[in-house]
């Protein structure tokens, strides 16, 4: 009877610890979870400002075509008076 009595008493502090240990690798890995969404955030973050960068850099491209293409054609056409005399 004493003997059945320590062995439940052992397997209900087993039982024990395995849920500590349960309970503690669920907190580790709830951290590890909130630590990733957080980098998940910045990266996102991150791609938003280069994206927004690039759609700056590309209007300022496309607002200077006109103005090179004018620039081209009046060298080209300097060039060609050039070339009459």
């Amino acid at each position: 009877m004493q003997r059945s009595r320590k062995n439940e008493n052992d397997l209900i502090h087993t039982s024990e610890q395995q849920v500590t240990s349960a309970e503690e690798r669920a907190l580790n890995a709830e951290r590890e979870m909130s630590k990733l969404q957080e980098q998940l955030k910045e990266k996102q973050l991150e791609h938003y400002r280069t994206a927004q960068d690039l759609q700056n850099q590309i209007q300022k491209l496309i607002r200077q075509t006109p103005e090179t293409i004018n620039d081209a054609t009046q060298t080209s056409m300097e060039g060609k008076e050039f070339f009459k005399l």
